[in-house]
């Protein structure tokens, strides 16, 4: 084989896991999972981003962690949060943020991040279900507030 023609192999793994089937069927819930989830202090720290994949009947395959930010704001590049639902084969996704001020509401670039990841996702057939920003006292839902 000619040495100028050999190229990387690229491998793409997800591990499902024992753990019992949560279905998510409001924002409450999801929050609460969130907030279960969310690493040990972290919250109040700096920005995280997330990304709970869900199957067709809207059960959690995972909790991705997209991005770990500084105090005011996460860079997202949209293709790793679509690559993370691609990989696990899911059909919607629910975007994730903490605020660590504790300020529930969103910025114009959360509102324009998540319209630009919904019309990304369309492209793949994902569904963006919500977009959750997370915070010890509370959350808001873009789904719920009709802003997605």
């Amino acid at each position: 084989m000619n040495e100028l023609y050999k190229v990387s192999e690229v491998k793409l793994s997800y591990r499902t896991s024992k753990l019992p089937k949560i279905q998510i069927n409001n924002s409450k819930k999801c929050y609460k999972i969130l907030l279960d989830n969310w690493e040990n202090g972290g919250l109040e720290h700096r920005e995280s981003f997330k990304v709970v994949l869900l199957n067709q009947a809207k059960t959690i395959l995972g909790i991705y962690n997209a991005a770990e930010g500084g105090i005011t704001n996460t860079p997202i590049d949209i293709r790793i949060v679509l690559q993370s639902a691609l990989l696990a084969n899911a059909c919607s996704i629910i975007l994730a943020h903490n605020h660590p001020s504790g300020t529930l509401t969103p910025s114009m670039e959360d509102i324009a991040m998540t319209r630009r990841t919904k019309e990304a996702a369309a492209l793949l057939n994902i569904g963006v279900d919500d977009h959750i920003i997370v915070c010890r006292d509370g959350y808001y839902s873009m789904a719920d507030r009709g802003d997605i």
